[in-house]
């Protein structure tokens, strides 16, 4: 762990999510991550890097108790995991954004809260406080399919906020969204956590992103069975401001030194990979051509087998006879041919 800075330290206390030998394992024989041991205190901003495959999402998912552990403990606030979640302590944001398109801005924001028996007035009240708060103000009786990717993004954060959690999860959230449409949601997630002062933890694949936004950062290794590989701290200033921060000398080491961990992480996850998968020298499974004959017969059986020209042909004239007949029109050689009538 390195300090980059020392300047002002980031917002820590009492920790508010322990992650104490969790292991998850799918199907008996998956082993997606393996005795992992963390803590995140309240109101800091956490950030997830890995490669690809190493078990971010399952491990975010273990947290919000969408996914139940195989073994170890994770508490959040003091509760276990389902117990948190079954007093709302989560907020969570996925890759995609799950809007109802039927529902309007404002219907999408208030579905939590009707599920929850809040009166009008209440309901009101808060969704207008919480567009305001993603600068959606104004979008209120507009659809989901009249806005655009980034602001599709904004809704699905104000859904997570609705409910006042005390931790916001972040799967990715930017990662199908254009460089200017990211950095201006960046710097909206940066202003929502400086005043409602949460604690965030976000999965990102952008090593920039995460020093920009984040207090520490924790790099993954290489699944399966991954695990925590390095923690890197940030002791950057706040407000940060992404103009300033480009001649920041305490900035640029801190991205140096995490790109330079990414790197290495990078490097080690190729290896493994060229050495057979895993730590457990687990190779992948190979494509049989028996599977893939299997395949091909079944999808003959449901979808037919590929038609020849002569049936083809065949079938677009008699397609073409059935049309004149219904329409009552005299069919002539050139129609009856597939040509059009002079």
């Amino acid at each position: 762990m390195t300090d980059v800075s020392k300047t002002d330290a980031p917002k820590t206390g009492e920790p508010i999510i322990k992650i104490e030998n969790v292991s998850k394992i799918f199907g008996g024989t998956v082993k997606a991550v393996d005795n992992v041991n963390l803590e995140v205190n309240r109101g800091e901003f956490f950030a997830l890097l890995g490669p690809s495959g190493c078990g971010k999402t399952t491990f975010l998912r273990v947290i919000a108790d969408l996914e139940q552990a195989t073994g170890g403990t994770a508490t959040a606030n003091g509760m276990a995991a389902a117990d948190a979640r079954s007093a709302r302590a989560y907020g969570y944001v996925f890759q995609a954004a799950g809007l109802y398109p039927w529902r309007t801005i404002a219907g999408n924001v208030r579905l939590p809260l009707e599920i929850m028996g809040y009166t009008k007035a209440q309901m009101e009240e808060r969704v207008a406080r919480t567009l305001d708060l993603v600068n959606l103000t104004g979008f209120e009786r507009k659809f989901p399919w009249q806005l655009s990717g980034g602001m599709q993004q904004r809704l699905a954060i104000a859904q997570a906020l609705i409910k006042k959690p005390k931790i916001l999860l972040l799967d990715e959230p930017f990662c199908a969204l254009d460089a200017l449409t990211r950095a201006q949601l960046q710097d909206s997630v940066m202003d929502i956590h400086a005043r409602l002062g949460n604690t965030v933890i976000m999965i990102t694949h952008d090593v920039d992103e995460a020093v920009l936004l984040s207090d520490r950062i924790v790099m993954m290794s290489n699944g399966p069975a991954a695990g925590i590989g390095e923690i890197h701290d940030l002791t950057l200033s706040r407000p940060r401001r992404r103009l300033e921060l480009g001649e920041n000398l305490d900035y640029i080491a801190a991205r140096s030194m995490a790109r330079t961990l990414w790197f290495v992480f990078t490097i080690i996850a190729a290896i493994s990979d060229s050495k057979g998968g895993s730590s457990t020298n687990e190779r992948r499974p190979r494509c049989n051509p028996w599977h893939v004959k299997a395949l091909r017969r079944r999808h003959h059986f449901y979808c037919g087998r590929p038609r020849s020209r002569k049936r083809q042909q065949h079938q677009r004239a008699s397609a073409l006879l059935r049309f004149v007949q219904r329409r009552s029109i005299t069919p002539t050689s050139s129609l009856a041919c597939g040509h059009p009538r002079s």
